[in-house]
């Protein structure tokens, strides 16, 4: 028992330092805690404001007959070509790429 007393000075100075240790982690391990919490949903919340942004993007290009985009574009948003369906897909870039790459 390291506080058996409740005088913190009557204690030796190397179990005060080593108390102060022990709430010193316990402090530093709550923090993590939370921290990661607050990490964790952050995550998830940036998920769910990603899938909106993909979600309205794919409504309001829903009625596209052509579809104009770069490579690295298509490449990031892969998912919302797939959906879309368009007839057309023009695709710009400075880059030599293969059209079985595009596909």
């Amino acid at each position: 028992a390291l506080l058996a007393s409740p005088d913190l000075f009557a204690l030796a100075a190397i179990k005060r330092k080593r108390l102060a240790g022990l709430w010193q982690r316990a402090y530093l391990d709550r923090m993590m805690e939370e921290l990661w919490n607050l990490m964790k949903a952050y995550d998830e919340a940036h998920r769910n404001m990603l899938s909106t942004i993909a979600a309205r993007t794919a409504w309001l290009a829903s009625n596209f007959i052509v579809t104009a985009l770069t490579v690295t574009r298509s490449a990031m948003d892969r998912e919302i070509v797939a959906q879309l369906k368009p007839h057309v897909v023009i695709v710009e870039e400075a880059a030599e790429v293969l059209e079985a790459n595009m596909l």
